[in-house]
């Protein structure tokens, strides 16, 4: 019995712990999230709990990614913010409906895209890109990456 209350109690603390580590304080943070959410430092405790968990979480999902990663990422980032808004809020939809697709559809999809030979994804982008042109929307630059 003692043994079974012992791992209730370790299993409740593990489910809350994640939850009040959002709560609390800058400074409880570890080191590498305090240095990457450094910019929110200030109002951290002004931010909703549920925004700094996901900050929380972006952070860590950040520290766990490669070098090499990380500068792709910046980079698609900075492809994004130079995006005319119209362009942005565009992409920001189709992310959206993308994401209300079950998590087994999302993932066929990328691994689908992923297979795809560079020539041919490089096609798909250049004939989304004209579909803009053809719209009258701003057209983004086609890049050859992922």
């Amino acid at each position: 019995m003692m043994k079974f209350v012992i791992m209730l109690s370790i299993i409740l603390f593990s489910l809350a712990a994640p939850a009040a580590y959002g709560e609390d304080s800058f400074h409880d943070l570890p080191g590498q999230e305090q240095e990457i959410l450094s910019p929110f430092k200030d109002i951290w405790q002004q931010i909703p709990a549920a925004r700094r968990q996901h900050l929380l979480r972006r952070a860590q999902r950040w520290s766990g990614m490669s070098a090499e990663q990380q500068q792709k990422t910046k980079e698609r980032f900075q492809r994004f913010r130079d995006m005319p808004p119209e362009q942005r809020q565009e992409l920001r939809q189709r992310h959206k409906k993308f994401r209300e697709f079950p998590l087994e559809e999302q993932q066929r999809r990328r691994q689908r895209w992923q297979e795809l030979p560079p020539e041919k994804r490089a096609e798909l982008r250049r004939r989304w890109h004209q579909r803009r042109i053809d719209k009258g929307l701003t057209p983004h630059v086609p890049d050859d990456q992922n």
